[in-house]
């Protein structure tokens, strides 16, 4: 929407282009040229990670071209001496998945990986992959997708801080040469409490939700946001990447996902919720503006001959909303 031409090619390498533009007819004013070229690396990242006899973690990695990738696999631990893990480098055919397995429990773990030391995962190659991370602990499972996207800030509509009840992480991977300083800000119930720390260059952190005494007991919203530590590195701060994980004692439910960095969007789908006597689905909003907001919620069932339902909510100021299915009075064992 909005270009007026376009064109598509693959350009050797070394090879030099000009653009030129003529106007069609009487057509004066000014324009804009886009260039957009892929980079010579590809980046992925998760910041979830972690070995020891009692985790299983396996990256299994994609690759939807017609031609074959090289790719690279890191570890970027939080702390010490060691920098990162080089898990080597693979080469995987057009359009197939391959993956590695990082650690499965006592009987198998990648060389080189350091136990009991939190990593983030980097993952480099020559074409753009897709990859996502199967991690194992506490009794749960949990994953999501590696991402290429950086940005200064992240939200989390649910982190609960309940000791003993549930545990909640937020990770972060700093992808940038220099050290960076992060606040990490619970809002509830009208007031918001931060938390200050600064983490270095190519290193992975996070806060234990449960630790921080100042954030309140329940769920709440969270925003994760950083800056260049020095105001010399500004200009070439490329932002971080932020997840959440979630556990619960006895594995009743657990889950990882990487936050908005886009501050939320005024429109969205969810594909799926249902309510049942084994079945319990739950939506949260979270309303990083300074005002107030209404959000319409509209249902249909699978089934076609069972009505459409609706609700409107209204969200407060940096609050948030958890809807549950039974609230919504669905028919039950219908999703």
């Amino acid at each position: 929407p909005g270009t007026t031409a376009s064109i598509d090619f693959v350009s050797p390498a070394g090879t030099q282009y000009w653009v030129v533009v003529d106007g069609l007819g009487e057509s004066t004013g000014s324009y804009q040229i886009r260039v957009q070229v892929q980079p010579f690396t590809n980046f992925l990242y998760f910041p979830e990670g972690y070995a020891n006899d009692n985790i299983r973690e396996f990256l299994s990695i994609t690759n939807p071209n017609n031609v074959s990738a090289t790719y690279s696999v890191y570890l970027r631990y939080e702390s010490g001496s060691q920098l990162e893990s080089f898990l080597g480098t693979t080469t995987i055919p057009a359009n197939s998945r391959g993956g590695l397995t990082i650690v499965d429990g006592a009987s198998y773990i990648t060389p080189g990986v350091l136990r009991d030391t939190p990593y983030a995962i980097v993952l480099e190659s020559d074409q753009p992959l897709g990859a996502t991370l199967a991690h194992y602990d506490f009794g749960n499972a949990i994953g999501d997708s590696l991402t290429s996207t950086t940005s200064p800030t992240w939200y989390f509509p649910r982190v609960e801080r309940n000791p003993g009840a549930v545990q909640d992480y937020i990770l972060l991977y700093n992808p940038n040469n220099f050290e960076i300083t992060v606040t990490l800000t619970a809002f509830k119930d009208g007031s918001e409490v931060s938390l200050v720390r600064t983490f270095g260059a190519l290193r992975r952190g996070g806060f234990s939700i449960n630790d921080i005494t100042e954030f309140p007991i329940g769920s709440f919203g969270v925003r994760l946001s950083a800056v260049a530590s020095s105001p010399s590195n500004n200009s070439a701060f490329i932002g971080i990447v932020g997840s959440m994980s979630h556990y619960t004692p006895g594995g009743d439910a657990g889950w990882a996902t990487l936050g908005d960095p886009a501050g939320g969007s005024k429109v969205g789908v969810i594909t799926n919720i249902a309510q049942s006597t084994k079945v319990n689905s739950d939506i949260t909003f979270f309303n990083p503006n300074d005002v107030a907001i209404t959000v319409t919620l509209t249902g249909t069932y699978v089934r076609e001959d069972l009505p459409q339902f609706g609700r409107s909510i209204e969200i407060a100021a940096k609050g948030q909303a958890i809807v549950t299915a039974a609230s919504l009075g669905l028919v039950a064992d219908q999703p």
